[in-house]
């Protein structure tokens, strides 16, 4: 399109050049003229050819605007296209001389990140020996709360132990007492028995003179060393297999 242009503009320059020299001549032979009788139509083709060139200048002048604004519009897309790879071409670039800085980052986030694996390695087994401590804790405080309840199991078993065998000896204190009252009773009736007996012997050997024949001594219960309680014995067992 430009070496059209081109020849268009040369075109229009050798016919404006032709014109000029055309003037001239015709100025030249203006005192020529004057001698010789001028002829009028003698001009009017070289003005048709004026015309008609002028004309065909205008048109190439509009065509040229045309074809002007056309190549305005590539160069203003042009124009926009390269400053668009300008402005990637300038980030390119600016991306480019951040990359020693982005690597040396990549580098301390590796580096931090190794740091941060570590961490949590430790973590981890800290972590395990914390729940073994805690497992461990757990455990004596469930021995402690065993040995606790066993103590009060233990004191509350010697406290019945305590009160069965205070209930026991009341018991056999009350059946020795008992026994003692009966066997006071016994000894006291057998006194009397004898003393009664003594009596009708004497009032007899006042009689008669005669010393009647001893009777035979009645028969003594058991000795309170012999005696044998009944205790019931079963609650005591009960408890102490507890």
């Amino acid at each position: 399109m430009f070496s059209i242009l081109k020849d268009k503009l040369q075109s229009v320059q050798d016919n404006l050049t032709t014109s000029f020299r055309g003037l001239k001549v015709a100025d030249t032979s203006s005192d020529s003229a004057r001698k010789h009788p001028v002829d009028l139509n003698a001009g009017a083709d070289l003005l048709h050819k004026y015309q008609t060139e002028w004309q065909e200048l205008h048109q190439l002048a509009e065509e040229n605007a045309v074809a002007a604004q056309k190549v305005d519009v590539r160069i203003g897309a042009l124009h926009e296209e390269v400053m668009r790879q300008w402005n990637a071409t300038s980030q390119l670039t600016t991306g480019l001389a951040t990359l020693p800085k982005l690597a040396a980052q990549t580098d301390k986030i590796i580096s931090q990140i190794e740091e941060l694996r570590n961490l949590v390695v430790e973590v981890e087994s800290s972590l395990i020996e914390l729940a073994d401590t805690v497992e461990k804790k757990e455990l004596q405080e469930r021995q402690l709360e065993s040995r606790f309840q066993l103590a009060l199991h233990s004191e509350k078993r010697l406290a019945q132990l305590d009160i069965l065998r205070a209930k026991l000896s009341e018991e056999h204190r009350l059946k020795v007492a008992e026994y003692e009252k009966q066997f006071e009773k016994k000894q006291k009736e057998r006194q009397e028995t004898f003393s009664k007996a003594f009596e009708e012997d004497l009032a007899t050997y006042k009689q008669t003179g005669i010393v009647p024949t001893i009777r035979p001594a009645l028969t003594s219960g058991p000795s309170l060393e012999e005696v044998e309680l009944d205790v019931d014995t079963e609650a005591l067992n009960h408890l102490l297999e507890e």
